[in-house]
């Protein structure tokens, strides 16, 4: 009799680890779809440049002036305040990595949001669209499924080189 109980005991084991796996991982992708950081530095990867002129991929750390446009981010969004992000000529803070990151971030986890990123030339609307398409190749399977994206897809934001109410524009 003990040893039966035993045995159905270690055969439940793996079946109690997948449901604890299983709550983490919900709590993850919930954790995920409430902190923007978070997400960006768990689930999206950007390409840092390196002294010898290359790039590696790394996990997207917000630097302090990209801290100081998501706190206004969640302001607006803790009051239900309708916002629009708008920075001019910002070069070298990472500012168009940190807009397409929320445009991603905001279309993975709200249905029915698009985002729209506008650039100024065609060269700045690939560079643009590449940050996109980097975020969703390397983002983890789990997390690419929940967003319904796989990869080489689409994700469901568009990078435009002009304003999107005009006709012209470019999406990827």
């Amino acid at each position: 009799q003990m040893m039966h109980s035993e045995g159905a005991c270690q055969a439940a084991k793996p079946l109690m680890n997948w449901r604890k796996a299983a709550v983490k991982l919900e709590n993850f992708i919930r954790r995920c779809a409430r902190d923007f950081t978070f997400f960006a530095k768990h689930c999206l990867k950007i390409r840092i440049k390196q002294p010898n002129g290359g790039t590696r991929l790394g996990p997207f750390v917000l630097n302090k002036e990209q801290k100081v446009v998501d706190s206004w981010m969640y302001y607006c969004l803790r009051n239900d305040m309708a916002f629009r992000i708008i920075i001019d000529k910002c070069r070298k803070l990472g500012m168009s990595t940190l807009s397409e990151a929320i445009g991603y971030w905001l279309c993975t986890f709200r249905p029915f949001f698009r985002s729209t990123v506008i650039a100024q030339t065609d060269d700045d609307t690939q560079v643009i669209a590449e940050i996109a398409r980097t975020f969703n190749n390397n983002m983890p399977d789990f997390m690419r499924e929940y967003a319904g994206t796989p990869t080489g897809k689409e994700p469901r934001v568009v990078v435009s080189r002009e304003d999107p109410g005009r006709q012209g524009r470019r999406a990827w």
